[in-house]
């Protein structure tokens, strides 16, 4: 009677291996990817904020500066991000978030009549008018 061999063979093992190693060589960099833009949604969402906060202001103070190029209302801090708001005149501000750390290469702003654009992304110099989150267009 042969007994019955339980078990892998090197060409088997091998083989397993090169198939978890292409799933991960692709699932690796989308998860990546999901990853960065939901800090950038943070980020945008912060600065929708901080846009009403000015806009509260603006409805109570009749200016979006509190003093100087100081805006009345300051954005909260993100991370990943830093975000800062500039006055211009008592009509004017443009907010912006620009990319530290991990997402140092994207920077984002936002001015008073709501325009949105993109100045860097992913680490590229770019000039659109909108937020640029997945893809290079708007």
């Amino acid at each position: 009677m042969r007994k019955a061999w339980a078990g892998f063979t090197l060409i088997e093992l091998l083989i397993a291996i090169v198939v978890v190693a292409i799933l991960m060589s692709l699932a690796v960099p989308a998860y990546q990817d999901y990853v960065r833009r939901g800090r950038i949604n943070a980020a945008l969402a912060q600065l929708s904020q901080t846009r009403v906060s000015l806009e509260q202001y603006y409805a109570d103070n009749r200016s979006y500066a509190a003093s100087g190029t100081t805006c009345g209302a300051t954005p909260s801090t993100v991370d990943y991000f830093t975000l800062a708001c500039t006055a211009s005149g008592s009509t004017g501000y443009t907010l912006g978030a620009t990319g530290t750390t991990a997402m140092a290469g994207y920077t984002y702003s936002l001015n008073q009549s709501n325009s949105k654009s993109t100045t860097q992304y992913k680490g590229s110099t770019v000039s659109k008018s909108c937020w640029l989150i997945k893809g290079d267009e708007c």
